[in-house]
């Protein structure tokens, strides 16, 4: 799309990965955030449907439209638990910018020391943790971490949300518009992480099974090194 080119993988059964790269090639394919783990082979069926491809796992029918790209995710039932409306990214350079649509009332838990709310909704969010003094204290702290659990307060459901990239990101949960949630990076890859693990605590564990965190500090994550998981089921490819 537009020159980049998007992968979409399974972890688990409820555990998707989307990575976008700014160029025609990733950068190197290793993470220091993600933890290896070995698990077992995600059983999944690939169709082609009219205009989009079509994956089910064991708990969600997920459907990838690509082009432009765009994505949702349903459970079984066929109950739509995330969507990214008609075009899921915006290019500007190296920034890449990731927006979807937004429940009323959605609550956003998480992301270490950022804002001055527990709930990070309507708020628009800088995550990085650098040494600068002339951020405003109240809104930058030095413990910040793009992991967030979206919370549906009509029926609890919750689903994770991680973009693993150690530079700035950018977030804007319902700020600009209550409607919709951007999250950008600013440059590198987009590793997108979704967990659609339906309650706060499974989601949680998920959290702790993939990822290692210590103190927040993304760019301190590349002092601990660990290998990267290869125990990911790859989908074809959506190039654009």
């Amino acid at each position: 799309e537009d020159g980049r080119r998007i992968t979409f993988e399974l972890a688990t059964d409820h555990v998707l990965r989307l990575r976008i790269t700014p160029g025609a090639t990733y950068q190197r394919n290793l993470s220091y955030a993600v933890l290896p783990r070995k698990g077992k082979k995600v059983d999944y069926k690939l169709t082609q449907e009219y205009g989009y491809a079509r994956v089910v796992t064991q708990s969600l029918d997920i459907e990838l439209h690509p082009a432009p790209f765009s994505m949702r995710v349903k459970d079984l039932s066929g109950r739509v638990l995330f969507e990214t409306g008609g075009r899921a990214f915006k290019y500007d350079g190296e920034a890449v910018t990731f927006t979807r649509r937004a429940k009323k009332g959605e609550l956003s838990l998480g992301m270490g020391e950022v804002g001055e709310t527990f709930d990070r909704t309507g708020h628009r969010h800088i995550l990085w943790n650098i040494d600068d003094f002339s951020r405003n204290p109240r809104q930058n702290f030095y413990c910040q971490i793009p992991f967030v659990l979206h919370v549906n307060p009509t029926n609890g459901d919750t689903f994770g949300l991680f973009i693993d990239n150690p530079g700035k990101q950018i977030w804007d949960l319902g700020k600009t518009r209550p409607a919709s949630f951007t999250y950008q990076t600013v440059s590198g890859d987009f590793d997108l992480w979704l967990m659609f693990s339906r309650s706060i605590a499974e989601t949680l564990r998920d959290w702790a099974d993939f990822f290692f965190y210590l103190y927040g500090d993304h760019r301190d994550l590349h002092s601990y090194p660990t290998r990267r998981s290869s125990d990911l089921a790859t989908v074809p490819e959506i190039a654009g």
